[in-house]
């Protein structure tokens, strides 16, 4: 998958409401509950390393066929000072078309975003691997100092390390 190109890229109002498991199938409703998990222990681990956590940040973005876009990442973990970015893709199982838009346009319109030079990071956090996934680091922190994404395996309960 190539890289989409974003034009500009600016922080905008949530275009959907809280999603609700209860209509969901039971695949999507575990996935749910996953990703809720995870930003309690994120939550947790944000506040303990002074890092700023947001939940599902949403963004508006352009293309060079000026169409306008809306996405929005499970979660963006940085430094108050705004240094680095890391943007998190919150996954029950691992996939890699997953890991793609996670590269190819979360990462770019992040980057967009921030008018600072942020240096932006990938991250998926996954509770299932799969053979052919890349090795999980041992650490979150890991992920601002690997140059491909970063698959951290964290099984829904427990606290992350940083």
């Amino acid at each position: 998958m190539t890289q989409t190109q974003i034009l500009s890229a600016k922080r905008c109002e949530s275009h959907f409401g809280k999603a609700r498991t209860s209509r969901m199938d039971q695949r999507s409703a575990d996935g749910i509950r996953y990703e809720r998990r995870l930003s309690r222990s994120l939550a947790i681990l944000a506040k303990e390393q002074g890092l700023i956590l947001e939940y599902q940040p949403w963004f508006e973005y352009k293309t060079p066929v000026d169409i306008t876009n809306y996405c929005a990442p499970d979660f963006l973990l940085y430094e108050p000072n705004g240094t680095w970015v890391i943007v998190i893709d919150a996954k029950r199982s691992f996939y890699p078309q997953a890991l793609d838009k996670l590269r190819t346009l979360y990462v770019p319109v992040v980057s967009k975003s921030f008018q600072r030079l942020a240096l932006v990071y990938p991250l998926m956090i996954c509770r299932d691997l799969i053979p052919g996934c890349p090795k999980p680091i041992e650490f979150l922190h890991e992920s601002i100092t690997t140059p491909l994404t970063s698959v951290y395996h964290w099984l829904g309960q427990g606290s992350l390390t940083w």
